[in-house]
């Protein structure tokens, strides 16, 4: 699945297309003001479609999830980020994952502000 391209680039996220993984922008319904650290940035659903029609969405530059309707009763507070026309390279080992590179498949440790208990399965495990 690729999430840039010309069929879904700009288009709503709703249940057909929403995918964890994919880079997504405030869209035409957005309503949670600059939770999401403020027009333009890109966030990335962590969380499936739920029975009530939301998506799990991390915004990284606010470092704040949130739960965003995905189609439910014709609102969509989310659309699918414009391609970037340059492909970053990977960061480098150590380096803090940001929006500017985190990237679908790109493996990581937790960080030092890291306050979820063993949820990752422990310090030095890769995910």
């Amino acid at each position: 699945f690729n999430p840039h391209t010309e069929d879904f680039n700009g288009a709503n996220v709703d249940v057909s297309n929403a995918r964890l993984g994919l880079l997504v922008v405030r869209g035409r319904d957005w309503m949670s003001g600059e939770l999401d650290g403020g027009r333009g940035s890109v966030g990335v659903i962590i969380e499936e479609v739920d029975s009530d029609g939301r998506v799990g969405v991390l915004w990284p530059s606010t470092e704040r999830a949130h739960w965003c309707s995905a189609g439910l009763g014709g609102r969509y507070e989310l659309q699918v980020a414009p391609a970037t026309s340059e492909q970053a390279p990977p960061p480098s080992p150590g380096t803090r994952v940001d929006a500017s590179n985190a990237k679908l498949g790109l493996l990581v440790v937790r960080g030092g502000g890291w306050v979820s208990g063993n949820e990752d399965g422990g310090a030095g495990n890769v995910g």
